[in-house]
């Protein structure tokens, strides 16, 4: 298994549900027979609730089983129904998110653990007679785990109700994307461009991707350096992370007359994008929620502008840092890796054409992307400033295009931090 392919089997039982409920179901299984195993004088000693009659503890351990496995159902419905929501409201990008938290996990995993416990329990009590016996620990412990299925359920109704709220989630993409923005720019911006990076003279050797098609989702950065290292070669990625890759398509430029056998095992392809080494994905989830609010089925122009807040940081974190390359070096300092980096261009126009085309027509759209400018002209350095200015002229020519009044064209075209009702103060 190469280091890609270990990568993205973490990454997929990050997001998986069954493993939790797995885990919680085995160690269920455990403990029912520990706790029928326990001596009874001992067992005696630990109750806190009264001690049950066989048939008692029949009743109560057949309806637990049976609410459970009703319980367990429910639960299921609910994330289905979060997933729904989040992939027809919000973004189909957003479903891995919203499947990967760890609410979902632990209240169907506690849920599944009640019903297994409760059912292996049933075994134990013998009403027949003389020999009749209750483990009345084990009845004890099934209704606590009954308590923390409920427990868990109600936290995941919590959960799932904030998650899906327009602010919650946009809140968490900028945090996730702010994450990756430091880590893929460390450096601050100046005035001037950075330096392409050093290659090798020569005609490099380009090396094919012949593994299933899908999309970049990151590098194993460290094993790519260490094997160009040991091969003594230089490699340069031509995608970029978030770029979708076929079958037979050049991936790698490579100078060196080394083994290059392995170097695509260190390519993680993924069926999609995800946070991890991609700036532009937060930008991507921003982007397609404020669009489908803006869509006329949905006409909901303060959900665009809430995206647009959390664009106007990401956008001002990326215009003060140096968008360089990403080089790696080997312990001497000689240039190993290379994996390219989208542009400052590239940014602006994820970030705000789809939304300006879609919305230059809505007053809060249109206010907010120039208080959004305004800023970004105020915070970034010189040299970001034409594709700032391509960027307000296209939205003037929007407004212009699509308000015929002229009372309308000075409104729209008026900077508001709040989409309609901040214009008064200084942005």
């Amino acid at each position: 298994m190469t280091p890609a392919d270990r990568r993205l089997l973490r990454a997929r039982l990050d997001v998986a549900l069954w493993p939790i409920p797995a885990v919680l179901t085995v160690l269920a299984a455990v403990l029912a027979e520990l706790v029928s195993r326990i001596p009874t004088d001992t067992a005696q000693t630990l109750l806190v609730l009264p001690d049950f009659g066989p048939s008692t503890a029949l009743a109560v351990l057949s309806a637990i089983a049976t609410g459970m496995l009703t319980f367990t159902g429910l639960v299921a419905a609910v994330i289905l129904l979060a997933l729904q929501f989040g992939a027809s409201q919000l973004s189909p990008r957003l479903l891995r998110t919203l499947v990967g938290r760890s609410p979902a996990k632990w209240a169907l995993g506690v849920s599944i653990a009640a019903f297994v416990y409760s059912l292996l329990v049933i075994g134990e009590v013998s009403p027949q007679g003389s020999s009749a016996s209750v483990p009345a620990l084990a009845v004890e412990v099934a209704i606590v785990l009954v308590i923390a299925a409920i427990g868990a359920s109600l936290y995941l109704l919590h959960a799932t109700t904030q998650a899906l709220r327009v602010a919650r989630v946009a809140t968490e993409v900028a945090h996730k994307g702010m994450t990756v923005i430091e880590e893929a720019y460390p450096h601050a911006a100046g005035d001037e461009p950075a330096p392409p990076p050093a290659l090798p003279d020569g005609a490099p050797a380009v090396v094919a991707w012949h593994g299933h098609p899908g999309v970049i989702a990151g590098v194993e950065l460290g094993p790519l350096v260490a094997l160009a290292t040991r091969e003594n070669l230089v490699v340069e990625l031509i995608p970029a992370v978030g770029d979708s890759l076929e079958t037979g398509s050049d991936v790698m430029r490579v100078w060196g007359s080394g083994a290059t056998g392995g170097l695509t095992g260190m390519i993680v392809v993924s069926d999609e994008r995800t946070f991890e080494q991609d700036p532009m994905f937060a930008f991507r989830i921003l982007v397609d929620v404020a669009i489908r609010a803006l869509s006329p089925a949905i006409n909901d122009p303060t959900t665009a502008t809430q995206c647009l807040h959390r664009i106007q940081a990401l956008l001002a974190a990326v215009g003060c840092r140096r968008l360089e390359a990403d080089v790696e070096t080997d312990g001497s300092g000689v240039t190993r890796v290379v994996v390219p980096s989208p542009s400052w261009e590239d940014y602006l126009d994820l970030g705000l054409s789809e939304i300006r085309h879609a919305g230059a027509g809505q007053f809060q759209v249109a206010r907010r992307m120039r208080a959004l400018l305004d800023h970004l002209e105020a915070v970034c350095p010189e040299s970001r400033h034409a594709a700032i200015a391509r960027h307000r002229a296209a939205l003037d020519e929007s407004v212009q295009a699509i308000f015929p009044l002229e009372a309308d064209r000075r409104f729209a075209s008026a900077a508001d931090a709040q989409g309609v009702g901040g214009a008064r103060r200084s942005v």
